[in-house]
């Protein structure tokens, strides 16, 4: 029976694992030193194996709890400035009802710089609302 490609591919990897029998390993060796082509692949899966088997970083044990900690203040946080950005927009924008002028915009009226203030800091709190789970969005990725 002669030996294809495919069979000496198939037992490649537990050869470089180390768990092929010798015949196994006999087979693959052979078939390299005849098929030039199959002898490019091993060597590019041993480049790849030997980049898999880099030293890598390990994470702290506690990397995972830390990173729902920080997702949690990151959502709470978030929260807040949904809050702040209401709370800004409906002090620039007060209204009273009065019976002879209809419906007053008291507070640009009465007070028009702190309802622009007002106005402004809400623009700011919105738009660090939008960036907040632009941030969370991307983090989970």
């Amino acid at each position: 029976m002669k030996i294809t490609r495919d069979v000496a591919i198939d037992l490649w990897p537990m050869v470089e694992a180390g768990e092929a029998s010798a015949d196994s390993q006999a087979i693959v060796e052979a078939f390299t030193r005849e098929d030039p082509e199959f002898a490019r692949i091993v060597e590019r899966g041993r480049r790849l194996v030997s980049l898999k088997g880099a030293k890598i970083p390990q994470l702290p044990s506690d990397h995972e709890k830390r990173t729902l900690e920080a997702t949690r203040r990151r959502l709470r946080r978030r929260s807040w400035f949904l809050a702040a950005a209401i709370l800004f927009l409906g002090a620039s924008s007060t209204l009273v009802a009065s019976s002879r002028e209809g419906i007053i915009w008291f507070t640009w009226r009465d007070q028009p710089l702190f309802a622009a203030c007002c106005l402004v800091t809400s623009i700011l709190f919105w738009f660090l609302y939008a960036r907040s789970g632009e941030r969370i969005r991307t983090a989970a990725r």
